[in-house]
């Protein structure tokens, strides 16, 4: 990955939220503002980063960055941050 520093800056990006949401396949799972803000903190770029894509859910699609943070804001909103190696065009976008 680049480092940091040299990545367009891009504000923070609302994720996913605190709530039931269907899958693909039309399950339906619920997920709490406890378990969201464990999943934040368990989360780890070190580890593995997670790749950000344009077409989700489509898996395959290149990444045009990495994930950097991720924290629960006080609506119950996943927010990402601190992103690395983010395409310039997706910058811009």
């Amino acid at each position: 990955m680049q480092s940091a520093n040299t990545s367009p800056t891009l504000p923070p990006i609302e994720a996913f939220h605190v709530g039931t949401h269907t899958d693909m396949r039309g399950q339906k799972f619920t997920f709490t503002r406890d378990e969201m803000v464990a999943m934040c903190a368990a989360y780890d770029p070190v580890l593995f980063a997670a790749p950000m894509v344009i077409g989700h859910p489509d898996h395959a699609a290149p990444a045009v960055g990495w994930l950097g943070k991720l924290a629960v804001n006080d609506d119950g909103v996943v927010v990402a941050t601190d992103h690395d190696a983010v395409h310039p065009e997706f910058a811009a976008l």
